[in-house]
């Protein structure tokens, strides 16, 4: 038996085993799955939930993970422990903003999109 690995797109591999049985080949292809992450990413971006403009500033946290957003409200969150519960805390150091907590208690098995609106603090 011979057995060949090949690329098929981003995180698969493929599979082709080749039996020889006299002079009768056979050809299977199956597609075989990475091993799941140990860590993940969080990014995404926040907007202003009255106005849906972009925030600059704010302090976006997940464990040891910490970032702030850039001009576009941008956000990256990297090697964050695949399976296990999370907390993302979105935080103004200037406290314009309203702090929001998403927890997510069944945890993540790949990266995650999570666009954010914060609301303006009554002050």
């Amino acid at each position: 038996m011979n057995i060949e690995m090949e690329p098929i797109m981003k995180g698969l591999v493929g599979v082709m085993v080749v039996m020889m049985m006299g002079a009768m080949m056979t050809r299977r292809d199956i597609a075989v799955s990475p091993p799941p992450a140990t860590t993940v990413n969080i990014y995404g971006n926040v907007y202003d939930g009255h106005t849906e403009t972009p925030i600059e500033g704010i302090l976006v946290i997940c464990g040891d993970s910490q970032a702030y957003t850039a001009s576009d409200g941008y956000y990256l969150l990297e090697g964050i422990p695949a399976g296990a519960p999370i907390s993302i805390v979105f935080t103004d150091p200037e406290q314009r903003y309203i702090e929001r907590t998403i927890t997510i208690e069944a945890g993540l098995t790949a990266d995650l999109i999570l666009n954010i609106r914060l609301f303006k603090s009554i002050a």
